[in-house]
């Protein structure tokens, strides 16, 4: 069998293959579609970093593994960072090392090139042979469906919807109360256009006196059914919107709100891997962290996201934010 490993740019006629793929090993539900679901790593702009194997004997795709690169910001600093997804295998040909030459390949290609990897899966051990580790906390307040509010406060649209000048006072609360208070991926405005093609996804606004004040994004298709995966507000506004929404599944990263008594649920975040250590050491630094003794870098960063060590103090560390809509 003569295998090559390739990308949807070199040979987009396999794209609906590779989507298909996808589709079955995620057991994909009919009328769910992954590349809106996931339309920012299956676009034609980012199609180089969709890395699939051919067997040239058949013509037939054996496996894929997605990429996209995205810049994170940290007081006003940005860092090129990896998120991996849309990784299958073909299962007639699964267990003779496919996976593990691709995403070897996908490793070695970017690690010099970015500061983390970043993937969701709950197959932690099987990413622990890669050096992937669990980071990052999520606070879930409830578990009732957000297909069920009947409140008032917040209107249902699709971001391709919104009215022009909602959309930028949206993105100006994204920078402000997002990126200016966590270590965020930074959204660009070809960024938000982008993601008006996430069609799957339901925005909610707040406004009062004609102003936004928050918005909320809920579902993403088959991904994250009933989970409300992003959610930002005015200063000043946290505690009116917690109170209105803490009875459904809200998903929130650990510091960035004050709970006030509302129970919650912590859950990690996802999967991360090191990559470039120059990189690494300025992003540290930026975080203002107090080391005591030897520690290494996973240590350094579950200092910092989730599992406190000793000999450390988190003197000022960002929270680490990773919506929903961005994550793979």
């Amino acid at each position: 069998m003569d295998q090559i490993i390739s990308t949807l740019e070199r040979n987009p006629e396999y794209y609906g293959a590779a989507l298909a793929l996808i589709e079955k090993n995620f057991n994909y539900p009919a009328g769910q579609h992954f590349d809106v679901d996931f339309y920012l790593l299956m676009r034609k702009e980012n199609q180089s970093h969709n890395f699939i194997i051919i067997d040239k004997t058949d013509q037939r795709i054996l496996a894929h593994i997605g990429v996209i690169i995205r810049q994170m910001s940290l007081r006003d600093n940005f860092f090129p960072v990896a998120f991996i997804g849309g990784i299958a295998v073909d299962e007639k040909y699964q267990g003779r090392g496919l996976f593990k030459n691709l995403f070897n390949y996908v490793i070695s290609k970017y690690e010099k090139e970015v500061l983390f990897f970043f993937l969701w899966s709950d197959q932690d051990q099987l990413y622990r042979k890669f050096d992937f580790f669990q980071t990052g906390v999520i606070h879930q307040t409830g578990i009732d469906q957000i297909s069920h509010y009947t409140g008032t406060m917040f209107i249902r649209q699709k971001l391709a919807e919104v009215r022009p000048e909602d959309f930028i006072a949206m993105k100006k609360l994204y920078l402000d109360n997002i990126e200016g208070k966590c270590f965020a991926i930074h959204r660009n405005d070809s960024d938000w256009e982008a993601l008006k093609w996430i069609s799957s996804a339901d925005f909610y606004l707040y406004k009062s006196n004609n102003k936004l004040l928050s918005y909320f994004v809920a579902n993403k298709g088959a991904d994250l059914k009933e989970v409300i995966h992003e959610l930002v507000c005015a200063c000043g506004y946290e505690q009116k919107i917690l109170a209105e929404l803490a009875q459904y599944k809200l998903w929130i990263p650990e510091n960035y709100f004050k709970y006030n008594g509302v129970p919650v649920q912590s859950l990690y975040s996802g999967i991360c891997r090191l990559g470039n250590g120059d990189f690494f050491t300025h992003f540290i630094q930026l975080q203002s962290i107090a080391v005591t003794g030897q520690s290494d870098p996973v240590s350094l960063l579950q200092s910092l996201w989730g599992e406190r060590r000793s000999g450390m103090t988190n003197i000022n560390s960002f929270p680490l934010y990773i919506s929903g809509l961005d994550s793979i």
